[in-house]
């Protein structure tokens, strides 16, 4: 293949960091939404402070909002110095997720190119990725900046590895495992990249005997009789590093995931229905990836799957595999395509679950390129191939109202992560009870809480299951001093979700509104039971010990709380005061004096 003079090279990247900007020029005006960008910016008091040293070295050594992403925490800290964290700052934040993303497209096809030397297949694959609306979730919600910059990493892994592979030199490997280190400091998923730098040995580099095959060519390897020539042993061996840091990781993760509540146990969710809904998923992406519509914010998990489905889906799974590695003999970019997708997806398919979701938009943002690979070089191939010149104009009008109409289709899915209003009401479609239930709590931020009940009802009659929309509703009740139809809300609540903490304190605030204390301390030492460091649960429990008479153990649970959350403003005054109360100055002295140290709020 001719190789293309470098200023061409440089306007084929621009191409598609162009379309980016195009696509995504509104989201400079869009607001922080309330699904997770309070726990990740907005509300989080390590990012709130900037970069600074102490949070620098904190976003390494503590596991935070369910996850373990340092260098994700610390690109938000950069943001927060920056542009601040305040309302009319967010768009400081998005704006940098979109330079990430278009730089993400940009790299993708030097990448290609560089390995392949197929200049129009390679800008295709990029346009696709930076205009494709399955991305959009990943770029336009601050929260996901983990996508970003961790698809900035995988890039910059897959470009060392195509240098290195030129000479297998050992100084180049080192650029490719910290490329992949970094990476997977800013998002774990990521776990997956050995397996797809084995699949680039078969194609696009033939291995490591790729610097030959080009000597004696011209070009890298079209066909599969390259497999032949690839020294395995070796191909596999290099990876073992990069392989043992991935399975490093991935502890590291679940553990992450585990300390903050979110992987569901084999008994929440069957081994059954995970695999069910990982087949079925798989096929999903597929449609989705072909037809983009009817995108959401969150596609919720069945409570079971029709074995017809997981069986057709499997069927669908297993008839396009053969296909792609039948025909892949000839054109091996279909079966690393179709591999780099199925493998990509693995840890995000459900087998193990992170919270309630069945699939996610984001899910696709690195996964997609395998496909884009496989349809962009099969075009481009078909099209070289076809000596009708009508034919040709036809498929080129075709590729063109195809990139045109992706960009209008991302377009019009930005729309609905402006703001948390925006996104909630498009919730609805997918989902009524969490979209109903998300808008009565933005209706409590903005103060209209007769709007609020009124979202929650309609929560509990779309979705008569959705345990946390009966928990603010009795909240609402208990504002108002309806305490005894708040009881039976909220023991419904943890009849339907027993795990979710926020019923439980309500129920024991309820029974203490009514007078009895008993059966309140009851309900907080069951919690406690089961979350024996639930900070929450000890100051409700230790303040009500004390009020009973048993000081000593009240403020050994409270002091105890204050140890495990020594940033807690509200725990501090209560335990202040509930020393105040009980006649223990010095207790009440050292908790004055770590508020002192803390500053004014």
């Amino acid at each position: 293949m001719r190789k293309i003079p470098p200023v061409s090279r440089l306007f084929l990247a621009l191409v598609p960091i162009m379309l980016a900007v195009a696509v995504y020029a509104p989201i400079g005006g869009f607001a922080f939404v309330t699904f997770d960008d309070p726990g990740y910016v907005t509300a989080n008091e390590l990012v709130l402070r900037g970069l600074t040293r102490d949070g620098f070295i904190r976003a390494f050594t503590e596991f935070r909002f369910a996850n373990w992403h340092p260098l994700t925490w610390i690109s938000h800290m950069v943001d927060v110095s920056l542009f601040g964290a305040a309302p009319l700052s967010a768009g400081g934040h998005h704006i940098v997720n979109v330079a990430f993303h278009a730089a993400n497209a940009a790299l993708l096809f030097i990448f290609l190119y560089s390995s392949t030397g197929a200049a129009v297949s390679s800008v295709l694959v990029a346009v696709f990725f930076a205009l494709h609306p399955m991305h959009v979730e990943s770029v336009a919600w601050v929260s996901e900046r983990k996508d970003v910059l961790s698809g900035l990493f995988a890039m910059l892994t897959l470009l060392a590895y195509v240098w290195y592979a030129r000479t297998r030199k050992a100084g180049r490997y080192i650029l490719v495992v910290l490329a992949f280190v970094a990476g997977l400091l800013s998002k774990a998923t990521l776990v997956t990249i050995p397996f797809v730098l084995l699949l680039l040995d078969i194609w696009p580099l033939g291995g490591v005997m790729a610097p030959l095959l080009v000597a004696e060519t011209g070009s890298p390897p079209t066909t599969l009789t390259a497999f032949s020539r690839v020294r395995w042993r070796w191909a596999i061996i290099e990876k073992l590093p990069l392989l043992a840091l991935s399975i490093i990781l991935s502890v590291v993760t679940i553990a992450a995931q585990r300390a903050g509540g979110a992987v569901s146990e084999l008994g929440d969710i069957p081994v059954s229905l995970r695999l069910s809904n990982a087949v079925v998923s798989y096929v999903a992406y597929i449609g989705k990836a072909v037809w983009p519509t009817h995108l959401a914010a969150l596609y919720v998990l069945p409570l079971s799957i029709p074995a017809w489905k997981v069986a057709g889906s499997a069927m669908i799974l297993i008839a396009l595999t053969v296909a792609i590695i039948m025909v892949g003999r000839s054109r091996p970019y279909l079966p690393v395509g179709w591999f780099w997708f199925l493998g990509m997806m693995v840890p995000m398919v459900g087998i193990v679950q992170v919270g309630r979701q069945a699939m996610a938009d984001r899910y696709a943002y690195l996964p997609f390129i395998g496909l884009y690979i496989a349809f962009s070089f099969l075009f481009c191939d078909l099209f070289l191939k076809c000596r009708r010149r009508s034919v040709r104009i036809a498929m080129g009008i075709l590729i063109a109202g195809v990139v045109v109409a992706l960009g209008l289709a991302a377009r019009a899915q930005l729309a609905h992560w402006k703001n948390s209003r925006a996104l909630f009401e498009r919730l609805i479609e997918s989902d009524p009870g969490d979209g109903w239930y998300n808008l009565g709590n933005l209706d409590l931020l903005d103060g209209n809480r007769g709007g609020a009940e009124k979202s929650f009802l309609m929560a509990i009659r779309t979705n008569p299951r959705h345990a946390r929309a009966r928990t603010a509703l009795a909240v609402e009740r208990i504002k108002d001093g309806h305490i005894t139809e708040a009881i039976p809300l909220l023991e419904e609540s943890i009849r339907l979700e027993p795990d979710y903490v926020k019923s439980w304190y309500n129920l024991g605030a309820a029974y203490g509104r009514l007078g009895n204390e008993a059966a309140s301390l009851r309900i907080y030492e069951q919690v406690l039971a089961w979350r024996p460091d639930d900070t929450n649960a000890m100051l409700a429990a230790g303040s009500l010990r004390i009020r009973k008479g048993d000081i000593d153990s009240g403020l050994s649970i409270l002091e105890r709380a204050a140890t495990l959350a020594p940033e807690d403003r509200e725990l501090l005054i209560a335990l202040r005061d509930e020393a105040i109360r009980a006649g223990r100055e010095a207790v009440a002295r050292k908790a004055e004096d770590q508020l002192q140290r803390m500053g004014p709020r």
